[in-house]
């Protein structure tokens, strides 16, 4: 099996094409097992694509397009079948993505996020679409899931593999931005208040915990109505009225509700 540039034709191939979902997706993968110069057996794997018509061995990638996929012939292209790429857009998942990006724009809050990181705005907002989309799915599933959607229509600048996903959490975390973000975020929360109306500001404030098994100094056991945890926590600020977060702050575990 190879990986170049040009598919191989190989006139047969030992192993077999396992079938997988992702969500609703079926995708597939050729594997078979190999031996290094030391004898060593090695579980090789070879990505197809998703699977389009399995009983007809049709997937689909970027890199090939349509292809038929058997282990007698190996790779057959399918260029004769690229006009249905058309029909593959019209299938974006595309609804809550659009009442997403409309309250974003129609409440002023994109702002805030086209201007914290000016640079990586379409990560950010498709990063925060993703979540709201599919709040228990990890983030290596967010390219699958943007290749998918209206995201990328909006958000055609978004990078979403999994490593580029670390480096950008990683520079959102730091206290430059964190502290810019407060800037553009806390005048869009007071925007229609008055100096009277701040006096008398409802808030809301309450802690949960992040229980975890990392070694960071904020993590300690905590006894939360008798369920004991490692965790931090983390304190909210919210406005009572409208439920959006005015101030957030992470603490150590074992400090109880009270005291926060």
């Amino acid at each position: 099996m190879t990986t170049s540039d040009t598919p191989n034709t190989t006139s047969c191939l030992p192993g077999y094409i396992n079938c997988y979902f992702k969500g609703n997706i079926e995708y597939a993968n050729y594997e078979t097992y190999i031996y290094d110069d030391h004898h060593k057996r090695i579980h090789y794997k070879e990505y197809l694509g998703e699977v389009k018509n399995y009983e007809e061995k049709l997937f689909y990638n970027k890199k090939y397009g349509f292809f038929n996929f058997t282990l007698a012939k190996g790779y057959v292209l399918r260029p004769d079948l690229s006009d249905n790429l058309d029909d593959e857009k019209i299938r974006l998942r595309y609804g809550d993505l659009w009442v997403y990006n409309e309250t974003l724009r129609s409440t002023g809050l994109d702002i805030v996020t086209n201007n914290l990181i000016p640079e990586y705005k379409d990560t950010l907002n498709a990063l925060l679409c993703f979540r709201l989309s599919l709040k228990d799915s990890a983030f290596c599933n967010a390219q699958t899931w943007y290749d998918r959607s209206f995201a990328k229509v909006i958000y055609p600048k978004a990078i979403l593999s999994s490593g580029s996903i670390s480096l950008f959490l990683k520079k959102l975390g730091d206290e430059y931005y964190y502290r810019e973000f407060t800037s553009l975020y806390l005048p869009f929360i007071t925007k229609n208040l008055n100096i009277s109306d701040m006096i008398e500001f409802p808030v809301l404030i309450d802690s949960a915990g992040l229980p975890n098994s990392c070694k960071l100094e904020q993590t300690a056991a905590s006894n939360h109505s008798g369920v004991i945890n490692n965790e931090i926590r983390l304190i909210y600020v919210v406005d009572s009225e409208s439920g959006l977060p005015i101030y957030f702050k992470p603490i150590t575990g074992n400090i109880i509700d009270n005291s926060t």
